[in-house]
């Protein structure tokens, strides 16, 4: 679960720096941003990319394997009822995000004007 988010629709706003956040805290991305016929750390079409720290009440468990971090590509987050729901990438060799499938998520519009 997460509160509102901002899609970022430009590449040139995601950073690529190793071990640092791939984007700012309350921002996401489709995965269609960056992956092309390259695999972006495993993510892949139709997923919505974000920072760990833009999600709540989530459950680390399953494989969280790397030398400084989660890595594995294997589900390793989880909702309280214990459904998984993505796939934390954030060991030193890599920007740091979470892959969530869209079949996993529910976006729903929110109409900021007031």
């Amino acid at each position: 679960m997460s509160g509102p988010l901002q899609e970022l629709t430009d590449y040139d706003a995601l950073r690529m720096e190793y071990d640092g956040p791939l984007m700012a805290v309350g921002s996401y991305c489709r995965s269609e941003l960056i992956v092309t016929e390259e695999l972006f750390y495993g993510a892949q079409d139709n997923e919505i990319l974000v920072y760990r720290d833009s999600l709540t009440d989530v459950i680390e468990g399953g494989p969280r394997v790397g030398c400084c971090g989660p890595g594995d590509r294997k589900w390793n987050l989880f909702c309280q009822e214990k459904h998984r729901i993505g796939i934390e990438m954030a060991d030193c060799y890599m920007p740091h995000f979470v892959r969530l499938p869209l079949t996993h998520v529910k976006l729903i519009k929110v109409n900021c004007d007031a």
